[in-house]
């Protein structure tokens, strides 16, 4: 993922996640993983997003 993006609800970026070190880096996933493998399914506060339209400064031809 590209830098500087808005971090969600949690209020934690990109940047943070990348910078992680350590035992912080080697348990991220394993929390990710055990929310899916003991209970099917990933807190609801994972799942909540802000999407903010940006207005380009020119038409958009893609």
């Amino acid at each position: 993922m590209s830098n500087n993006k808005a971090s969600g609800p949690s209020k934690i970026s990109y940047e943070m996640l990348k910078h992680l070190t350590g035992e912080a880096f080697n348990l991220s996933p394993v929390l990710a993983n055990a929310c899916l493998i003991h209970h099917g399914d990933i807190p609801a506060d994972w799942r909540e997003v802000f999407v903010y339209s940006i207005p380009r400064p020119h038409e958009f031809d893609a």
